[in-house]
């Protein structure tokens, strides 16, 4: 290998290195609905949480979780905010789950504490409308974990970028 290829090899390399250690981040990008999260490091996408997910996500080794839920605005009233299908949101998981608690967040979404198969969870949801879709971030985690795991949960929310 002559210095000028090993010269080009090694720069190559060093971008190539830095490109991945620099973010830790992957990219979730949406199927049915045009936006994309980043995903910090250690979480990756995971298609085995939920079959109607658009998008789902995972880290294994902090057992957190999210799925995107992407329903089409036409199928609801004209003038429907966000806010307005999180409320409708809240009311599912509460007939869904016995004893499901709900509290509102400072960031806009919401919290239900509920028992799913034995175990104490925390679900983190939030709601944005994207051109003609709402999409729903939905997070969690035990209950034991939750607290550590509201900052990530809030930190890719806040990632959400529409087109």
């Amino acid at each position: 290998m002559s210095k000028r290829s090993f010269y080009i090899a090694a720069v190559l390399l060093l971008i190539m290195l830095y490109g991945c250690s620099s973010s830790g981040r992957n990219v979730l990008t949406g199927s049915r609905a045009d936006y994309t999260l980043l995903l910090p490091e250690g979480w990756s996408e995971c298609d085995a949480l939920n079959p109607s997910a658009d998008a789902s996500a995972q880290n294994a080794a902090e057992r957190t979780y999210m799925i995107v839920l992407c329903e089409d605005a036409e199928d609801f009233c004209e003038n429907m905010t966000a806010q307005e299908f999180s409320e409708l949101s809240e009311k599912s998981m509460l007939s869904r789950y016995a004893q499901a608690v709900i509290s509102r967040t400072e960031n806009g979404g919401y919290c239900c504490r509920c028992e799913v198969e034995s175990v104490n969870v925390v679900f983190y949801v939030e709601t944005f409308k994207c051109s003609d879709s709402f999409v729903q971030l939905v997070f969690w985690s035990s209950k034991s974990d939750y607290d550590d795991a509201y900052g990530q949960f809030v930190a890719i929310a806040r990632s959400l970028t529409s087109k």
